[in-house]
């Protein structure tokens, strides 16, 4: 039918690297897994034909795919500083989303905004966009419960990545850096 895939991945135990390859596949032939389904009488075609349940697969397939960037940067070899970086990054950029959402704009999903044009259904939309909100919020107090601005391992730190900045709180006296040990 035209799409690069020729088969749907069908693991009992999936990595959690590659669960973001299966959603996406997933979301990616939908329609031919409904076929299979519908085919096979079984109980779960139901799902695929529910038009605010695919959309939502939309969603799940993007966001999965940002949060498995986020994993993957995670586990190179940065400091912690770099490492608090890019989490603090990805928060603001869950901030970011909240509010392109709330303005009805929605390209920062890529599926699930293809979706939104090629199905046509606002109701869907309007519907899950407001899951979506929900879903974002929930995504960035957690980040922010395990990951809180205030206990950053920079704010005490900051002269481990640059020495040449003062830090008012830390700041030695001008004799004190005069003193050997």
């Amino acid at each position: 039918m035209g799409y690069d895939h020729q088969n749907l991945l069908f693991n009992s135990e999936v990595r959690w690297l590659s669960c973001d390859e299966v959603r996406k596949r997933l979301y990616e032939l939908r329609k031919e897994v409904e076929l299979f389904l519908t085919d096979k009488k079984s109980d779960l075609s139901h799902y695929y034909q529910d038009k605010k349940w695919v959309v939502r697969l939309a969603y799940l397939s993007d966001i999965f795919s940002y949060i498995n960037e986020l994993n993957l940067k995670l586990q190179g070899p940065d400091t912690i500083f770099s490492a608090w970086n890019k989490i603090e990054s990805f928060k603001k950029k869950l901030k970011l989303w909240l509010n392109v959402i709330a303005e009805g704009k929605n390209e920062t999903f890529q599926s699930y905004s293809d979706h939104i044009m090629e199905a046509d259904d606002f109701y869907s939309h309007n519907s899950v966009s407001d899951i979506i909100a929900a879903h974002l919020k929930t995504l960035l107090l957690s980040f922010e419960k395990y990951y809180p601005e205030h206990e950053g391992p920079r704010k005490q730190n900051m002269w481990i990545g640059n020495p040449f900045v003062e830090n008012k709180e830390t700041a030695l006296s001008h004799e004190e850096t005069l003193q050997t040990y």
